[in-house]
């Protein structure tokens, strides 16, 4: 399963993590999560590996993670409010 923008919000936001302790986790910048969360730079194979062994996500992990977004984003819920840093 590949990641989406909008998957790698989620993980950051279920884990009340700023993009900055985020991008720590990852070993990137934090100009760097803010791209890839909106869709500004593509997620390389390789940012996908950081991301899921850093936050031990599987296959069933990101497909729960998958339908919980899918939700959010065809409720609405998202107001569009931007998380930059904490």
């Amino acid at each position: 399963m590949m990641l989406t923008a909008e998957l790698i919000k989620l993980i950051r936001t279920s884990k009340n993590l700023s993009q900055l302790k985020f991008a720590e986790r990852i070993k990137t910048s934090q100009t760097m999560v803010s791209y890839l969360e909106n869709g500004i730079c593509e997620i390389t194979p390789e940012m996908e590996s950081r991301i899921k062994k850093a936050f031990r996500l599987n296959n069933s992990i990101l497909a729960t993670l998958e339908a919980t977004c899918n939700e959010i984003y065809e409720d609405g819920s998202d107001n569009g409010n931007e998380d930059n840093q904490k």
